[in-house]
């Protein structure tokens, strides 16, 4: 199972961080594409300062994760930009059907 997410994020030239966080209580990986080179990987939350003069980049967020906390059938991801001209969260939800069933959320994000 498979969901998007998209945004642009205003950065204002300033120093840009994003943080991936796996929410809900569930466990997953997530990789931290800048134009298609890998700048953040890990578990759980993830961080990677972007840097500065990033306008008209491209930011690509692969994440797996799984359906492991007994309390919720809900998935989420929280993708947490901040440096630019306001901090900005963008987040993915998916619901799924069974215990143990796997979600990838693909999101793509414009640096303006």
């Amino acid at each position: 199972m498979s969901e998007s997410v998209s945004g642009t994020y205003q950065t204002g030239g300033g120093s840009v961080s994003l943080e991936v966080v796996i929410g809900n209580g569930h466990k997953g990986r997530s990789k931290i594409l800048l134009d298609n080179v890998e700048v953040g990987r890990g578990g759980g939350s993830v961080s990677a300062n972007l840097g500065s003069g990033l306008g008209g980049r491209q930011v690509v967020v692969i994440s797996t994760m799984n359906q492991t906390n007994p309390e919720s059938m809900e998935t989420c991801v929280d993708y947490k930009f901040t440096g630019g001209l306001a901090p900005q969260t963008f987040t993915g939800r998916k619901v799924v059907a069974s215990k143990g069933e796997g979600v990838d959320y693909e999101a793509t994000f414009t640096l303006a």
